[in-house]
């Protein structure tokens, strides 16, 4: 036969396929010959049907069970300290696509497609309920240019609800014509939209596998000499008092505070500074806080005096101060006691 660790990423795409071919009842012949469409232009024939027949051994045992099977096979190569187990979505107006991953979180497996209708919050959080589901993945949907789809608004307002209805980090993955992908591959099936899903999540699962091995090799390098912190310290760009006195910081009270169509980051802020009318701010700050009320009333500081910038379209008047440790995010807010419009210095 063949060895896993050499053909792993190989695998896990054909259990995918073999999946969702399997539960469509289409025939071991037309499975095997899906398959080796699949593999024609990266292994040759004899490695295609090795392959092809160890994946039909695991769906003629059970083909019930082949999620069970094919995690455990995989589980083998896991890292047993990573145990997040993910949900990803490809959002469509119709049909919505649902994959999972193995409980490691190493590989992305097709679930079911979901009617888009007002049941649709509460069926996927119920299932990352069952699943018992750590993270949720959406995909974001780009052109070949990599910019927003006619859809893109309709995704973010979809994040939206889903955060307010679950307690779990919602992630967005960039995908473009996952779809098609896997129609042009695999042919037209029920499981489409899922096996689209999939796609988007093992993006994602395989850009974090990324991350946190860079992140390793950071932890386990040498720690820089204090000479050499001494020298990084010294490179870091000195200002005089004149040029500091030039930045104005000014406590603003935030009155209304709007999301913006098209963006999941940005909110639309309306401040008073004690002027004849109050600024229009564009902020950032959208995915800490998801609940915008919350923000509507405090008094925080600003920097008033930069140029103009427009930002989704809208002209930005303004600058919000904040702190940012790890994910968590703390405006420069001040007590009730502090005017609109007094200056810091």
């Amino acid at each position: 036969m063949f060895k896993i660790p050499r053909t792993i990423k190989i695998v896990k795409w054909l259990c995918l396929a073999a999946f969702h071919k399997a539960i469509s009842f289409q025939t071991a012949d037309q499975i095997i010959n899906k398959i080796i469409q699949g593999l024609a232009f990266i292994y040759d024939a004899t490695v295609s049907l090795n392959i092809c027949v160890f994946i039909l051994n695991i769906l003629s045992n059970n083909v019930s069970n082949t999620n069970e099977t094919t995690f455990s096979i995989f589980s083998l190569h896991s890292n047993i300290a990573n145990m997040n187990k993910y949900l990803g979505i490809d959002y469509g107006e119709k049909r919505v696509g649902i994959a999972i991953s193995d409980v490691d979180g190493k590989v992305a497996f097709p679930k079911i497609v979901l009617e888009n209708n007002p049941e649709l919050i509460k069926n996927i959080v119920d299932l990352c309920t069952e699943s018992k589901v750590n993270v949720i993945v959406i995909g974001e949907s780009k052109d070949y240019k990599g910019e927003d789809n006619k859809i893109s608004p309709k995704i973010v307002s979809f994040k939206r609800e889903l955060t307010s209805s679950i307690k779990l980090p919602i992630f967005l993955e960039p995908e473009f014509m996952s779809s098609m992908q896997v129609e042009k591959t695999f042919g037209k099936t029920d499981m489409l939209d899922a096996s689209a899903a999939a796609i988007i999540l093992q993006s994602f699962i395989d850009k974090q596998k990324s991350k946190n091995e860079t992140k390793k090799l950071k932890i386990n390098s040498e720690e820089p000499s204090l000479e050499s912190r001494e020298e990084i310290s010294k490179s870091i760009a000195r200002i005089n008092y004149g040029d500091f006195e030039k930045v104005k910081m000014t406590v603003g009270k935030i009155l209304s505070v709007e999301a913006i169509s098209g963006s999941d980051k940005l909110y639309k802020l309306s401040v008073d500074f004690a002027e004849k009318e109050p600024r229009q701010i564009i902020s950032g700050i959208a995915k800490y806080f998801t609940d915008a009320n919350v923000l509507v009333g405090k008094k925080v500081v600003f920097v008033t005096n930069l140029e103009p910038r427009k930002l989704m379209g809208l002209e930005s008047n303004g600058m919000i101060l904040a702190a940012k440790s790890d994910d968590k995010l703390a405006l420069m807010e001040v007590p009730e006691y502090i005017k609109e419009g007094t200056l810091l210095n």
